[in-house]
């Protein structure tokens, strides 16, 4: 087995690595540039393993080539670096996933097929929940492998309305539930925080009512401005009011969960 070496990215991998970031931190919900509007690089090439031992989530498996290949990079800025060095937190899979879904967004087969006169809702990817043990532990549930069964059915129920909407639609949810009070959402404070044409945000909102994600828009009796409520399923749990407060005791983002459709990690 060869001794490990830290070599750097080829021009090959650099390309690669810059064509698919979009030039965006991978970090969900991260906008910073990795290269500023000088052509400097201002964020991080990032190892997924790391290239020498010691380093997190190092892998003796692999070689030196496959340390420095584009598969094990990911690029971040400085902050998510760091916050990644949490290993425990921030393991293999969920990099690897973060940067799959990153770069799904920029690669240039999927800009064909978006640009292209197809359902683009066919495009993207998605995965279910299967056991929900994390979010099970971290609401404090406590409930047992045959209670757990309806809620996951009941979740991935919930994917499948999510995998008919467009990105966009879907990002107007996301946003509506970060600003959620309560179930509570005021139309002017979306409006106002995504700068979207206020006939285009009624566009979403109706799109949304017609699958019951929310309700129809109404007068608040005490500010009488227009507001529309997050939908509980079935008028007793409101799956996604729960799924808000998981992602708010973890470190992983309603970006992550909602607008990348990966269930999954709440399992």
């Amino acid at each position: 087995m060869e001794l490990p070496k830290r070599l750097p990215p080829i021009k090959e991998v650099l390309r690669e690595l810059y064509l698919k970031s979009g030039n965006q931190c991978a970090f969900p919900g991260c906008f910073q540039t990795i290269l500023n509007d000088k052509g400097i690089l201002v964020g991080e090439i990032c190892h997924i393993e790391a290239a020498m031992p010691g380093g997190e989530r190092f892998n003796k498996k692999q070689t030196n080539e496959d340390r420095r290949a584009a598969a094990n990079l990911i690029l971040l800025c400085h902050e998510h670096h760091k916050e990644t060095d949490d290993v425990v937190k921030f393991p293999v899979s969920r990099l690897q996933e973060m940067k799959k879904a990153h770069e799904k967004k920029y690669s240039d087969v999927a800009d064909k097929l978006y640009n292209s006169i197809v359902d683009r809702t066919s495009l993207q990817g998605f995965q279910y929940c299967q056991s929900l043990n994390n979010m099970n532990s971290v609401i404090g549930w406590k409930h047992n492998e045959e209670e757990l069964i309806p809620m996951i059915q009941q979740i991935n129920d919930k994917v499948d309305i999510l995998r008919k909407l467009s990105p966009d639609t879907r990002s107007i949810f996301k946003i509506m539930l970060e600003r959620a009070v309560n179930s509570q959402v005021h139309i002017a404070l979306i409006e106002e925080s995504t700068g979207i044409n206020p006939y285009k945000l009624k566009e979403h909102i109706v799109i949304l009512n017609n699958y019951g994600l929310v309700s129809f828009p109404y007068k608040d009796e005490w500010t009488h401005t227009y507001c529309t409520d997050i939908s509980s399923e079935d008028g007793y749990w409101n799956i996604w009011l729960e799924i808000k407060e998981f992602s708010q005791k973890t470190s992983i983002s309603l970006e992550e969960i909602i607008q990348n459709m990966n269930f999954s990690l709440l399992d």
